[in-house]
């Protein structure tokens, strides 16, 4: 069994531990109403009962020190077990995660809703699964010591016992089962409040909140969807109770009927004072055995459930798993593609038709077109983080299909418009770029300088060993937090950048709109450093500025997910077509009434011209 194998993998000596716990604290209980019995039926008989009144009581405070003794033991050991195991299952839940190679599957709200139960559940399920065998197993251990005891003094009353016992945990299995599909019911409401939370937290998103006065708006969503949630949840335990008290009366009904039996049996002195308790105390004891067997068995069906989304997450097949994947050599030749189809869904129009160039080492070509175009997506094809739902894209007139996609992107250098941020230092946001490099100080250097970012961060008050961050307090103990720093968003993009540079020796370098948050003379400065950078690579850039592009090798221009044009931009321009058009119409705005450039040209490259 599969959680078996988990926990007996990184449990060590715990699951050992509970076993032992749950055979001894489950014969501790049968055995303490046994040594009552002695004492009580030693004290009401002769003198010559001496050596039973003093086993009973060593028995008694036996089994009073282990049942002190015993839970202490089996908390730790149960919370030490579930460390143990929390450990391996995030491991493993996040290392599936990130050996996925499709940004498609994150778009998922179904997958990501068993992601997410698999995170905060089913590393709990395995301790859950076996924790509650264990406590069966106490209970059952229990159960025959107090069945014994019950039989030998009336079989009836033990028969009535387990009847309503079984009925109280065929209801909890059933309401277990209840409660867990409600769980998933709720799963995507529950993740619209982590996203409302972030909203009212986050302090990006607070901006907004602030100036548009929306705080009330995300409460009252936020609100909305705990009431729908708890509303579902209530509705559960309501059936739960329904069927509860049933089988509770029953159970209570049966007590009473026999505590009167063994009264009367008291009374015409057919039973002595000992049988009464075992009857009392066994009638307890059973039944609170098999709620907990009940209740154990139900956590054990909700859990064997919940860990269904966890191998759903950890078991997914890579792709090309029938296949042998081939680690791609630098690129020498060209990167063609080649009649490229693509959409997000089956339901969603075309985001690019039948788009087909090359990109040659040595060379920079430039992507451009008006948003919605499909520039953004034809680069992430060329990254590998969507695959084309026809056509080709070939490296060297391989397939990068056949191309183990973590050993193909080793091959680029990319910098995205939704770049990250990272609340890291600022030698860790730039050398993350490459972690085979990352604790190499001067690469990290020479990419900032190249990023022309070097200046910042030298000025910033740890240099590159300065925390950045809105986040978090840097340092791991509470007496070495200092306060973070942050920067801007052109700052930060910079910061971007230089991570790339530390790929400078990559075939394949992919910039989208790398200047998106700088002023038009920062990107004008970036892009002329973009120029100089890893020489050899087939360059790709794209940019919603048009002089950012005019000194591109080649020019492509999309249009509603088409190639409608390539070439040189005095070509392009001569041609009159769609190219001169956005370029004419953005020009537009940079002229004065007299036609004359109200901007001047872009000057030398200027370190720490973003804002």
């Amino acid at each position: 069994m599969r959680i078996a194998r988990i926990v007996g993998t990184c449990g060590g000596p715990y699951p050992y531990v509970l076993l032992l716990t749950s055979l001894v604290g489950g014969a501790l209980s049968p055995v303490l109403v046994w040594a009552v019995k002695l004492l009580l039926e030693s004290l009401t008989g002769d003198a010559s009962a001496g050596s039973a009144r003093t086993t009973a009581v060593v028995l008694i405070a036996v089994a009073s020190a282990g049942g002190l003794f015993l839970p202490r033991v089996v908390v730790h050991a149960q919370a030490e077990l579930n460390r143990a195991v929390e450990r391996h299952m995030q491991k493993e839940i996040f290392g599936r995660l990130g050996r996925l190679d499709r940004l498609s599957d994150f778009e998922s709200p179904g997958f990501l809703n068993r992601v997410n139960l698999a995170q905060r559940t089913a590393h709990a399920v395995p301790t859950q699964v076996v924790t509650g065998a264990f406590g069966s197993l106490q209970a059952v251990t229990a159960i025959a010591g107090f069945s014994a005891a019950l039989f030998a003094v009336q079989p009836f009353i033990l028969l009535a016992v387990l009847s309503v016992a079984l009925l109280v945990a065929a209801v909890e299995v059933v309401t277990s089962r209840l409660a867990t599909k409600a769980m998933r019911e709720t799963m995507s409401a529950a993740r619209r409040q982590a996203f409302y939370t972030m909203m009212l937290t986050n302090p990006t998103s607070m901006t907004d909140v602030m100036m548009l006065g929306t705080g009330g708006f995300w409460l009252r969503r936020l609100d909305g969807d705990l009431a729908r949630s708890h509303a579902a949840l209530a509705a559960v335990d309501r059936t739960t109770l329904r069927w509860q008290v049933p089988a509770l009366v029953a159970n209570a009904a049966v007590v009473a009927g026999a505590a009167l039996w063994v009264t009367r049996e008291v009374v015409a002195a057919r039973l002595s004072v000992g049988d009464v308790t075992v009857v009392l105390s066994g009638i307890a004891g059973l039944t609170a055995s098999f709620t907990t067997t009940a209740k154990t068995a139900g956590n054990a069906v909700k859990g064997f459930m919940l860990f269904d989304d966890y191998l759903a997450v950890v078991d997914i097949p890579a792709r090309g798993a029938a296949k042998t994947l081939t680690r791609p050599a630098p690129l020498t030749h060209r990167i063609s593609v080649s009649d490229l189809w693509f959409r997000y869904s089956e339901q969603s129009d075309w985001a690019l038709r039948g788009v087909s160039f090359d990109l040659v080492p040595g060379t920079t070509t430039a992507i451009v077109g008006v948003n919605g175009s499909g520039k953004s997506t034809l680069v992430k094809l060329l990254c590998g983080l969507y695959a084309p739902a026809r056509g080709t894209i070939r490296w060297d007139g391989s397939s990068i299909d056949g191309f183990d996609p973590e050993a193909y992107r080793d091959h680029i250098a990319t910098v995205f418009q939704d770049f990250n941020t990272y609340d890291m230092t600022a030698a860790e946001n730039i050398g993350i770029g490459d972690l085979s490099a990352s604790f190499d100080r001067e690469r990290v250097r020479l990419a900032a300088e190249r990023a022309g970012v070097h200046t910042l961060v030298s000025s910033l008050p740890n240099s590159y060993d300065t925390f950045l961050s809105r986040a978090f307090l840097s340092g791991d103990q509470p007496q070495q937090e200092a306060a973070p720093v942050s920067l801007s968003g052109g700052q930060w993009q910079r910061l971007a950048i230089a991570r790339a540079f530390m790929r400078d020796d990559r075939g394949l370098v992919v910039m989208d709109e790398p200047g998106s948050g700088m002023d038009a003379a920062a990107e004008a400065e970036m892009t002329d450093r973009l120029r100089w950078f890893a020489p050899g690579a087939a360059k790709v850039i794209v940019s919603h500025r048009m002089n950012s592009v005019r000194r591109a090798d080649h020019i492509i221009v999309l249009k509603d997910g088409e190639l409608v044009e390539s070439g040189t931009h005095d070509t392009l321009m001569a041609a009159d077509g769609e190219y001169r058009r956005l370029f004419v119409t953005q020009a537009s705005g940079y002229l004065d009434a007299a036609g004359a450039a109200a901007v001047p040209a872009p000057g030398p490259a200027r370190e720490g011209a973003a804002s």
